[in-house]
């Protein structure tokens, strides 16, 4: 008996859902952030599609595919110790500021 392929659960821009996503090996790292925030690129997102995002704090993210997106208060609230995933579309930079406090962003990348 020929088995199925095992069909993922896709959301509405046909992206999997995060339970059937992994981290890749070696495809972690963690950007510290103080003061006005600090923009993130790296060759690690060049390849990712989507991104586990876990803060030590509140903070501010933007996502740009240009040099050095700046994250401002007003951009999307990641909360501390709350996983958020998100497909890149393309992006190669993170940016990111702190809501009150310094903190630490663990990038993961998922596949």
């Amino acid at each position: 008996m020929a088995q199925d392929k095992i069909r993922m659960v896709m959301d509405a821009y046909g992206q999997p859902v995060q339970g059937a996503l992994r981290p890749r090996i070696g495809g972690s790292q963690n950007v510290a952030y103080a003061g006005a925030g600090v923009s993130f690129h790296s060759t690690l997102l060049v390849n990712a599609e989507v991104v586990r995002l876990v803060a030590t704090t509140d903070c501010h993210l933007r996502f740009g595919d240009f040099d050095h997106p700046t994250a401002l208060v007003t951009d999307m609230l990641v909360k501390a110790n709350q996983p958020e995933y998100f497909a890149l579309r393309g992006s190669t930079y993170i940016a990111v500021c702190r809501d009150s406090a310094d903190g630490y962003l663990n990038i993961q990348i998922m596949e």
